[in-house]
């Protein structure tokens, strides 16, 4: 049974690989400016103004080393390379926020699943397979990494969706019609305690903590989420225990 503990176990496994990844990305993107530009610190800083390599000098400009004896313009003339130290230090960031994330995506796309498995998992790629109903279900998703304009590097999340064998769109899965899940026999579940015409709430288990989801609907959709006393539970788990109300609610996730 996946649990909110062994899913960040799958991923921490990983961590080393998420973080060679990132280190690996920003050092081709310094050596891909030195050669457009220069080795040295002024002349790479031509490629700010440079509407296409705007964004990958805003990535690694606060992390090249420098010396502080040394003036700003003398300090120009150093050639271009990391400061270790925050190098590793904006990687273990970026690793610790992608863990986060990948762990959020597995408790989401397990909320309305029986026999969940992770059947692959790397630092780039995790695979999910399970049970929606009497279908079988099997999620693919990829991390691939990229830079905005302004040069925050960000994790994309592109995901192929298959149900029996045949791949199906996020749009179309997210219509498929609610499963009634199977409280008894599942960690996770969902159960209506009481009903005031537009208003539903819900006592939800997701990862193990206890959750009361109160949904209202209407024009607009309101949903509230209250862990209970004295609970600390992960913001993963309670975005799955928000989803999975909502959903049986409403009849979607969204």
């Amino acid at each position: 049974m996946l649990t909110n503990e062994n899913i960040t176990a799958a991923f921490a496994a990983h961590r080393s690989e998420m973080k060679a990844d990132f280190i690996a990305y920003l050092t081709a993107s310094l050596d891909r400016l030195v050669r457009r530009f220069g080795p040295t610190k002024g002349e790479l800083s031509r490629a700010g103004s440079c509407f296409s390599n705007h964004g990958a000098y805003a990535q690694i400009r606060g992390l090249l080393a420098s010396s502080p004896s040394r003036s700003y313009t003398s300090s120009m003339s150093e050639i271009a390379r990391f400061d270790e130290a925050r190098l590793d230090r904006a990687a273990e960031r970026f690793v610790e926020a992608t863990v986060d994330a990948l762990v959020a995506k597995v408790t989401d796309r397990v909320s309305d699943l029986t026999d969940a498995e992770l059947v692959g998992v790397s630092g780039a790629r995790f695979v999910l397979v399970g049970k929606r109903g009497a279908d079988s279900v099997r999620f693919v998703q990829d991390r691939i990494l990229n830079v905005s304009k302004l040069g925050k590097l960000f994790n994309q999340w592109p995901c192929r969706i298959y149900l029996n064998g045949s791949r199906i769109s996020a749009k179309d899965y997210a219509a498929l019609p609610a499963i009634e899940p199977v409280a008894e026999t599942r960690e996770n579940s969902v159960e209506l305690v009481e009903e005031n015409g537009s208003v539903k709430v819900f006592a939800v288990v997701r990862a193990g903590f206890d959750f009361v989801v109160t949904v209202e609907t209407g024009a607009k959709v309101k949903v509230t989420v209250e862990a209970a006393e004295g609970s600390e539970p992960t913001r993963a788990a309670k975005m799955g225990a928000r989803r999975a109300a909502r959903k049986m609610a409403t009849g979607s996730a969204r």
